[in-house]
């Protein structure tokens, strides 16, 4: 069964949270939802008994530490500034990390490292960028498939 934390339940959280909740028991994932809020944490995991729940705060690194250890997969929803204060930890621990955030110069100085312990450390995979790209691409196939040209692309992020 693979161990998946998610640390952050704010709002752009929940979409992924509910996702994972309801894909649990059929792709045997254990969940984990942490946060520096009981009360948020409480909240997004009201409707999924099956989730474990965790309080954490991020300058207390030997719960983190714990917390990140029991786990395979980390998926900071954080704000992009915080990434680098959990990726370090995944990678001592050899947990994969996913975020939703542009690669940062300190998660790209740890590329080497994350690359020679054969973890995946996935970066941009939210909607800004990630989704918005892919959906973009869609369009732009769909577009050439049907014999035209495009001269010029703009993309307005959350604008889908």
């Amino acid at each position: 069964m693979k161990r998946v934390l998610i640390i952050g339940a704010g709002r752009s959280a929940t979409v992924c949270i509910e996702y994972l909740a309801n894909k649990a028991a059929q792709q045997q994932i254990s969940l984990t939802l942490a946060d520096g809020s009981a009360d948020l944490v409480a909240q997004k995991a009201a409707n999924f008994p099956h989730i474990q729940q965790a309080v954490i705060q991020l300058e207390h690194k030997e719960e983190v530490r714990t917390l990140i250890a029991a786990h395979d997969i980390v998926i900071s929803l954080l704000p992009a500034h915080l990434h680098i204060e959990i990726a370090p930890i995944c990678l001592e621990n050899n947990s994969h990390l996913l975020t939703a955030s542009y690669v940062s110069a300190g998660m790209q100085a740890l590329h080497h490292e994350v690359e020679a312990k054969g973890l995946i450390f996935l970066n941009e995979c939210g909607l800004d960028p990630g989704i918005d790209h892919l959906s973009a691409m869609e369009i732009i196939d769909n577009i050439h498939a049907e014999g035209y040209t495009i001269n010029s692309f703009k993309s307005f992020a959350g604008g889908l």
